[in-house]
């Protein structure tokens, strides 16, 4: 008769065809949601490992312009060069830096000591500086 599904007569082989078509659909779907976790736990690493990076960099930085200060400390102001500039490898970055030293007046022994390091990173250039006030040797 029209309209009446035809049964095979058996009616645990009918419901094993139904969920064969039934686990299918639950496969793709489960792929879907496992690739929708996967996609979201590579963008967590990714941003994580991309901080980390950036911070060692900063770290870096900071660490030169503060060495680069110190040693305005350590030699006579006559043999600095007040506006120096260069470029170090560390880690396999390379920082630029610049030291500005400038007398704070004329009747004061203090100076002005600026330190700016530059360095360039997967998504542009960054820079830390450093300023400070401090007796530089005559």
């Amino acid at each position: 008769m029209p309209g009446i599904k035809k049964s095979s007569g058996n009616c645990i082989s009918d419901t094993l065809m139904d969920e064969k078509g039934l686990i299918l659909i639950e496969i793709v779907i489960g792929l879907a949601f496992a690739g929708f976790l996967l996609l979201g736990l590579t963008l967590i690493f990714t941003t994580g490992r991309d901080t980390y990076l950036h911070s060692r960099n900063y770290t870096q930085a900071l660490y030169l312009a503060e060495t680069k200060i110190e040693e305005t400390s350590l030699f006579p102001l006559k043999t600095l060069n007040t506006n120096a500039s260069q470029t170090e490898k560390m880690n396999g970055i390379f920082y630029t830096w610049t030291r500005q030293i400038q007398p704070v007046d004329s009747n004061s022994s203090l100076q002005q000591i600026q330190v700016n390091v530059k360095w360039k990173e997967h998504d542009g250039l960054h820079q830390a500086k450093l300023i400070t006030l401090g007796r530089v040797n005559p």
